[in-house]
């Protein structure tokens, strides 16, 4: 089983390469890429076409139930893995983004059915032919970090959390802005995958201590169940698909 990652927005801030730094610890690799809608020179760009049965590319990025990272649409985001390279094998393609399974009035389609972007990926998945390739994602707000799993925040608790959030950025403001200086400075000039590892883990030395906070203060409560639950396709819409949105994680 081989792990590798790649950021979705060309210009990834202290949250996303901490996110990519605390799951290359836990999931034990060193691969770091970008797959972006506008490649830029000096940016490493992710070849999907080594990936094999089992494996997994964590997508790292802001998000919603609408869009993942700089992609605003699940066709662009589809076309992206295939021109990367993505086979039709059981990979899975996990979206560490926020709210990408989360149904809303603003994911509203086709006779008023909700759809978020994580059902619409699987859709256009199975449509190009990617039927065997696995899409996971989350039904709310994720968390990653130093001493956290992957966690989804409880809707109900999201303004709770954000105030923590809010609350530890100003306490660790500097350090903060160390990182983002940091990025800024070196952003440009990381032309390897090997470079990015570097600028994460720097990164990362500097907000750790953010995380670690943020591991003690959120309550358990606040947290969704992480048990991940297979949601199974909806014959009366190509992208419709029904899941448990209790669950933290929905792969697809």
């Amino acid at each position: 089983m081989t792990y590798m990652a790649a950021f979705v927005e060309n210009y990834p801030d202290w949250i996303q390469f901490s996110n990519a730094r605390a799951l290359m610890l836990k999931y034990r690799f060193d691969d770091l890429y970008y797959l972006s809608p506008s490649p830029q020179a000096n940016r490493p760009q992710i070849n999907l076409s080594t990936l094999d049965d089992s494996d997994t590319v964590i997508i790292i990025g802001h998000g919603s139930s609408n869009s993942v990272g700089d992609y605003a649409t699940h066709q662009s985001f589809v076309r992206a893995l295939i021109d990367a390279g993505l086979q039709n094998k059981n990979i899975t393609v996990w979206l560490q983004s926020c709210s990408a399974g989360e149904k809303t009035a603003h994911t509203v389609g086709r006779d008023g059915h909700q759809e978020a972007i994580l059902s619409k990926i699987r859709g256009e998945l199975t449509f190009k032919g990617l039927s065997n390739v696995k899409i996971k994602g989350a039904t709310s707000a994720t968390i990653t970090g130093w001493r956290l799993p992957e966690s989804v925040v409880k809707k109900s608790q999201s303004d709770s959390v954000g105030d923590i959030q809010g609350d530890l950025e100003s306490t660790h403001q500097a350090s903060i802005n160390k990182a983002q200086c940091e990025i800024y400075l070196r952003i440009d000039h990381c032309p390897t995958s090997k470079c990015l590892v570097e600028l994460a883990t720097e990164v990362y030395g500097y907000t750790k201590d953010f995380f670690n906070d943020f591991a003690r203060q959120v309550p358990a409560s606040a947290l969704k169940d992480q048990d991940k639950k297979q949601g199974s396709c909806s014959t009366k819409y190509r992208y419709a698909y029904t899941y448990d949105i209790d669950k933290g994680f929905i792969t697809l």
